[in-house]
């Protein structure tokens, strides 16, 4: 276990951080982790070896772009100190005086460690920003205090005069003159959870927090432990309530390797879920135009399952189109069964789920899957 204390800072358009990390044990050997090609590291040291050299190598990550920094500790050590500053970027990052929003996508904190597991405890110094998301407010130290939800993401979230609609099952934060559009997915928010409540059979989820970025890319965002994030406001609300549908699916669609080609699982069942949705709320258009353009992406995709088990281009789209294929045949249904067995997988991956499918559905379906997954 590594202990990361990060302390940060707003540096303009950017960040700069100083970062202590505690070993549970004394280290030696080589000590590595990813970062951002962003971020200009200052100085790796410790307090028995300062002045640390390191080696920057392409970790060719998916999702985003990041440096593998390798440090050779020549001798034991009980903490590393870490210093470094640039402006992140990446799906879902802006820095401005608006919105602070750093996560994952941005990798601007060190992450994959070699060494095992790691907590994440985030100071950050700031007086400027009125609400920060999941975050505690430390008057004493004119700090926000956060620890991330899950192993998955830190995700700093901060609003300078957030906008914020409060219910029981969820919290919507949003900016601007977007009042009437902010109640709109907030009613949809509590629909699409209910359907899926219905579906898996569920008597509630955990409260979520619902952030909308300002001035970002509305048809995207991605789902955390009890946080959902979204680009931004779309005017088309049948658009919104699917996006809304299939991220809030991902509570349950969820666990196959997502850096695999075995994402193609996630991504499909948590999109038939809000195709579902679109069929249960009676909106046969929304269902057709997402059908229709995933059938143009997929002409130029490769198959899903990669001979390397990389994830594809297109994971999000040929595993839809393989469903949509049963769909045709089998019906909605069939449909509804497959999305509830891969909830239920204890071990979430394809050969695993056809082999559920071939014994709970038929083996008409489970060699579609087979042969779909493997052929262009």
């Amino acid at each position: 276990m590594v202990t990361v204390n990060i302390d940060l800072f707003r540096q303009g358009a950017g960040i700069r951080t100083d970062i202590q990390m505690i070993f549970d044990a004394p280290f030696i050997g080589e000590f590595s982790f990813l970062l951002s090609p962003k971020m200009n590291i200052e100085c790796i040291s410790s307090p028995q070896c300062e002045g640390l050299g390191f080696i920057l190598s392409d970790a060719k990550e998916p999702f985003r772009k990041a440096n593998r920094v390798s440090v050779v500790v020549p001798q034991a050590i009980a903490a590393l100190q870490l210093s470094y500053n640039g402006e992140p970027e990446g799906w879902h990052t802006a820095i401005n005086d608006v919105i602070f929003a750093i996560n994952y996508y941005s990798a601007w904190y060190p992450d994959d460690i070699n060494v095992g597991c790691r907590k994440l405890r985030v100071k950050f110094h700031d007086n400027f920003y009125t609400h920060m998301v999941h975050a505690h407010r430390n008057v004493c130290e004119n700090v926000w205090e956060y620890t991330p939800n899950d192993s998955f993401d830190c995700n700093i979230l901060a609003y300078k005069d957030a906008k914020l609609i409060d219910g029981d099952a969820l919290a919507l934060l949003y900016t601007g003159e977007n009042d009437g559009v902010a109640n709109t997915y907030f009613d949809a928010y509590n629909d699409v959870a209910q359907f899926c409540m219905n579906l898996f059979g569920a008597d509630h989820i955990s409260k979520n927090t619902l952030v909308i970025l300002p001035n970002g890319n509305a048809q995207d965002g991605y789902c955390r432990k009890s946080l959902i994030v979204l680009g931004g406001f779309s005017t088309d609300i049948s658009f919104s309530r699917h996006l809304l549908a299939h991220e809030v699916a991902h509570k349950w669609c969820i666990g196959a390797d997502t850096h695999s080609w075995e994402d193609w699982l996630n991504e499909t069942t948590a999109e038939w879920v809000a195709l579902l949705y679109q069929l249960h709320i009676g909106d046969n258009a929304t269902f057709a135009s997402v059908i229709e353009e995933k059938q143009r992406r997929c002409k130029n995709h490769p198959i899903i399952k990669t001979a390397d088990g990389s994830r594809p281009d297109g994971v999000h789209d040929k595993g839809v189109i393989l469903f949509y294929d049963i769909y045709k045949k089998h019906g909605y249904d069939a449909i509804e069964k497959m999305l509830k067995l891969f909830n239920s997988l204890t071990e979430k991956c394809t050969d695993k789920y056809i082999q559920m499918i071939d014994d709970e559905i038929g083996s008409d379906i489970a060699n579609m899957i087979r042969i779909g997954t493997a052929s262009k």
